[in-house]
């Protein structure tokens, strides 16, 4: 197999990473994609970091990706979603996942963990968080079922959002109808969700589309001309729309974003960094006339509980002798 295109990727990786001092860091992830060729995933800048990486890799395609990165860095991050299997044998010992490899083919790689699909789903309710319509004015058509479109029908529930679901699966629409009333069982939430199979009655005055499917079906003129003015439109895919959509959009003020984990990729490289310090890790340190706990550890009767207790400086609270936690703020040292 022709390698060449990795080769040119880290090139220009390693030469954006020296110009503006960052560290690079590999991403390995997979998805359903039917295709059976790997694909280079673009890169992603913060102030710190250049996120490169690869998708949907065979054995010999994520060996040749390494032996060039893991010059270059020993971080990655793994996307432990299993889409497409993944098989490979070193050594006569067969590993049926990317995570058993990586261990075993390179230890001193430090891999740490993520969920691309929990990513997406994040990245979805961050614009919904900063559209300027309130959470509760929202008025939201969610096509598609599948993995994530189930997880993403429930995040919206538990903010309230009115919320329609359509498919054409009437079983999948039933089932989820189902386990939605057996988990929110109250009839306020069962009146702001709803089922449908017909598309035209419910995108009618829809201000947010969140579309959960490939199909370029329901990117229809017809469709977009009966969402509200000023809506949103959150699509998973890069759903290709002509002229006359384009038009529709930005006649009725419609904010049309992709949905992309490539910034929850980057903040969660930075929740990595937030957690390698004290203040975030469980930390007991015992002094002479007390004893300091922070960042969640167990603590026992008479412990003082503080911000970071390595170096603290707010006391949050004591643990009494029941061993109950007994909210006491103040200020331990003055900065």
């Amino acid at each position: 197999m022709n390698f060449n295109l990795i080769n040119d990727y880290f090139s220009l990786i390693e030469r954006v990473a020296n110009n503006k001092n960052l560290k690079i860091i590999i991403s390995i992830q997979n998805t359903n994609n039917i295709q059976n060729n790997y694909y280079l995933l673009p890169p992603r800048i913060s102030k710190k970091y250049l996120i490169c990486g690869i998708c949907n890799s065979t054995k010999e395609s994520l060996d040749y990706f390494l032996s060039i990165g893991i010059n270059l860095t020993k971080v990655a991050l793994l996307d432990l979603e299993i889409k497409k299997k993944f098989i490979a044998e070193e050594d006569s010992i067969i590993f049926n996942s990317y995570q058993e490899y990586l261990r075993y083919k390179y230890p001193n790689l430090n891999v740490y963990y993520f969920s691309a699909n929990l990513l997406t789903i994040q990245s979805v309710l961050r614009r919904i968080y900063k559209s300027k319509t309130l959470i509760n004015e929202n008025n939201a058509l969610l096509i598609g079922i599948g993995n994530i479109g189930i997880k993403l029908s429930l995040a919206l529930l538990d903010l309230k959002i009115n919320t329609t679901i359509y498919s054409k699966n009437n079983s999948k629409l039933y089932n989820l109808k189902n386990l939605v009333e057996e988990v929110y069982n109250s009839n306020d939430m069962k009146k702001i969700f709803n089922i449908s199979d017909n598309l035209e009655k419910s995108i009618s005055d829809k201000n947010l589309l969140i579309l959960c499917t490939p199909s370029i079906n329901i990117l229809k003129s017809k469709n977009i001309e009966r969402m509200d003015q000023n809506s949103n439109i959150i699509s998973l895919s890069a759903l290709p729309y002509d002229q006359e959509i384009t038009e529709i959009i930005r006649k009725k003020g419609i904010n049309f974003e992709y949905a992309n984990i490539g910034f929850e990729l980057l903040s969660y490289v930075d929740y990595l960094e937030f957690i390698s310090h004290s203040f975030a890790i469980p930390v007991r340190v015992d002094n002479e006339q007390e004893s300091y706990v922070s960042g969640g550890y167990r603590a026992i009767p008479g412990d003082i509980v503080v911000d970071n207790a390595d170096d603290p400086t707010f006391q949050i609270g004591i643990i009494n002798k029941e061993g109950q936690f007994s909210s006491s703020f103040k200020l331990i040292k003055d900065e």
